[in-house]
């Protein structure tokens, strides 16, 4: 790759995070909110979001849903919990087995995991 095009991939993380952080305080801000309530899978996407609403917001306003239902994979809960836990994010942990259940999630899938 040419010099020209490496220059032109560079990112800038921390301008990057300032535009996110602006974004999220400017929809809020336009919706009228106070808070913000995510998902947090224990994975790497949901968390740097988690991080961007606390930087954003404050620990105070975030609150951060753990959703696992019966395949998911203890060690994402675990994780969930931790990171939540660390960042001062308050969180509510909801199993939606049996709204899976209700729906008939689990017949589509009745020899695998669906998460």
């Amino acid at each position: 790759m040419d010099d020209y095009l490496k220059s032109k991939m560079r990112i800038n993380s921390e301008s990057v995070v300032g535009l996110l952080i602006s974004f999220i305080r400017e929809h809020m801000e336009k919706l009228e909110r106070d808070g913000v309530i995510l998902g947090l899978s224990g994975g790497v996407d949901s968390a740097v979001i988690a991080s961007l609403c606390v930087r954003a917001v404050g620990a105070e306003k975030t609150l951060a849903l753990i959703m696992p239902e019966r395949d998911s994979d203890r060690r994402n809960i675990k994780d969930a919990i931790s990171f939540a836990r660390h960042n001062g994010i308050d969180m509510r942990l909801i199993n939606i087995s049996p709204y899976l259940e209700t729906i008939g999630a689990y017949r589509l899938f009745p020899f695998g995991r669906i998460s």
